[in-house]
């Protein structure tokens, strides 16, 4: 996309109100595109780092309102672009917060998929920030509900697009002992569906994984999965 290169290239303040807008847009299919890094949304994420920390700063609630509704890996490039702006690198760790980074922290404590993604540990640690989010939430005075049911599902997912399957089997039933509802909590339902599927097929059933990936199409008619998949017999 043109507007992308030119983010890298050249992040001027008249680019950035357009990939803010694109953090809302339909994947319309863009994740498929040969170069393409990852969804729309992801790939506008990550062209923000581009930009100066003072311009970021003035879209800081709209980045944090994306963060809310971003899934697994889609959170890496908005938290990367967030802690960049309102932090400064260091060794030592954080101790007394000014208001914006106060904000950006509660966001960060509230956003249940970050907390599944551990290579984000680096990344804080360069800012003298932890990984761990009951310190991060005194660290802001920010309250939190743990959902384990939810975080279950979305390691299994993650697990799933690495194509564990096992692993993802078992954080998959995990999430449904703890409630089994969760599907529907999804911030991905028919993603989750789809790796609930495929589990099933890996597992030999192939009749819950024809059921569950009919789901998971009714709920996203496009919906595909990658060559090799378990579901391929079904195809």
């Amino acid at each position: 996309m043109r507007l992308f290169a030119s983010a890298r290239l050249a992040p001027t303040a008249d680019l950035l109100p357009s990939l803010v807008a694109l953090l809302d847009a339909e994947d319309g299919g863009y994740s498929s595109i040969p170069g393409a890094g990852g969804t729309l949304a992801e790939d506008a994420g990550y062209c923000m780092r581009f930009f100066s920390a003072e311009l970021i700063r003035t879209e800081v609630p709209a980045l944090l309102a994306a963060l809310a509704r971003a899934a697994s890996f889609g959170t890496m490039p908005l938290v990367s672009t967030l802690v960049g702006a309102v932090f400064e690198p260091r060794e030592e760790a954080v101790e007394t917060l000014n208001d914006i980074q106060r904000e950006v922290l509660a966001g960060m404590v509230a956003t249940e998929d970050m907390w599944v993604i551990g290579n984000l540990s680096s990344l804080m640690r360069s800012y003298g920030l932890r990984l761990d989010r009951a310190a991060m939430a005194e660290l802001a005075n920010a309250t939190y509900r743990e959902d384990k049911a939810l975080q279950a599902l979305s390691t299994a997912i993650t697990f799933g697009r690495m194509r564990f399957w096992d692993k993802a089997g078992e954080r998959l039933d995990e999430a449904l002992d703890l409630d089994a509802s969760v599907m529907d909590r999804s911030l991905e339902p028919a993603v989750a569906w789809l790796i609930r599927a495929q589990v099933a097929a890996h597992r030999g059933n192939s009749s819950a994984a024809a059921e569950w990936l009919a789901i998971a199409r009714a709920l996203e008619p496009n919906l595909t999965f990658e060559h090799g998949s378990p579901l391929g017999q079904l195809q």
